[in-house]
């Protein structure tokens, strides 16, 4: 086929991550080779799907899956799925793809779904034999002689199903359970309260987009505050050193464990998986990211540059890998 794939790359979504997505996705799509794919830039919102254009914005057609333009109907090829947070990371874009027959860039439903909510994906890792923290999952306040019993502070209360640390608190003592629980609550009703695992906090990325699956490098997250939060996150001003200063074993622990998990769990595309590396002992595997941050200065494509990948090959081969999933490209 001689013509270049099209390429919507969806941005945006309806969660508190929005402003984040929106960045991800305009790093994706000005990255996307211009000699290889024609691009576009999709908001996904609640009120729909709407391609961005020279002209404005124009509805996303889903049957058949393009938008009319002056010079003729463009169909899309596959989808960059940028999304951070619903609908993009939980499996519901997956969902309408799949029933469109369209290919994308992430894993399927049930992967997304399952890594998307913590509680669930953490008991699902444990009878894998991983490590994870020591936790309780509630849909109600916990008493306090549940978490005496079953933990000890200080404890990070979590949403189940949230991304970039929104609605995490680290609470030191009883006083501060309720209101933390409530911060949470607002955000998911099942709430996961985890023991907080003393070490260093690493991050490995992990994709198969050149052919097989292969751990990049680990960074080490010296976070700006207490802890890696959405402000520490994305204000530029926690310290993140790839490799991380950890050793060579904990390293390449860290690096086969995450291979591991990405295959089990049916993992696709761009993956980054977050631990805490204690000072003696396991590594503690806390957290599955199925669409990390993309932009220049975020973790994984910062370990993609240490091990000399650019955003346009990196980005590129996201494309490449998802379209062989669609039979006309595959060859």
């Amino acid at each position: 086929m001689n013509r270049k794939p099209c390429v919507a790359v969806f941005y945006g979504g309806y969660s508190a991550e929005r402003e984040i997505s929106l960045k991800s996705g305009k790093v994706v799509y000005e990255h996307l080779s211009d000699e290889k794919f024609r691009k576009y830039l999709v908001d996904v919102r609640e009120e729909g799907l709407f391609v961005q254009t020279d002209r404005g914005e124009v509805p996303l057609s889903l049957q058949p899956f393009g938008f009319g333009s002056e010079s003729g109907f463009v169909r899309f090829d596959v989808v960059f799925i940028a999304i951070h947070g619903t609908p993009g990371e939980d499996g519901i874009l997956q969902g309408m793809l799949d029933l469109l027959r369209i290919p994308y860039t992430t894993a399927g439903v049930l992967p997304m779904a399952l890594t998307f909510s913590k509680a669930e994906c953490n008991a699902y890792l444990q009878k894998m034999g991983i490590a994870v923290p020591k936790g309780i999952y509630t849909t109600s306040m916990p008493s306090e002689r549940d978490i005496e019993r079953d933990l000890s502070y200080p404890v990070f209360v979590k949403p189940s199903r949230s991304g970039s640390s929104i609605g995490v608190s680290k609470v030191t003592d009883a006083a501060g359970l309720m209101p933390a629980f409530e911060k949470a609550y607002r955000i998911d009703r099942l709430v996961l309260i985890e023991e907080m695992v003393k070490g260093i906090e690493v991050s490995c990325g992990v994709s198969d987009v050149f052919g097989q699956v292969l751990a990049m490098e680990t960074t080490e997250i010296v976070p700006a505050g207490e802890f890696f939060d959405y402000h520490a996150k994305y204000s530029g001003q926690s310290q993140e050193i790839t490799p991380a200063r950890i050793s060579r074993e904990a390293s390449e622990f860290v690096k086969r464990t995450s291979e591991i998990v990405y295959k089990v769990l049916g993992l696709r595309g761009l993956v980054r998986i977050d631990y805490i590396v204690p000072e003696a002992g396991t590594p503690i595997l806390i957290e599955i990211n199925t669409v990390p941050g993309l932009s220049g200065q975020s973790i994984l494509p910062k370990q993609a540059q240490y091990l000399g990948i650019s955003l346009e090959e990196l980005f590129d081969a996201c494309i490449f890998s998802a379209l062989k999933k669609n039979p006309q490209w595959s060859e």
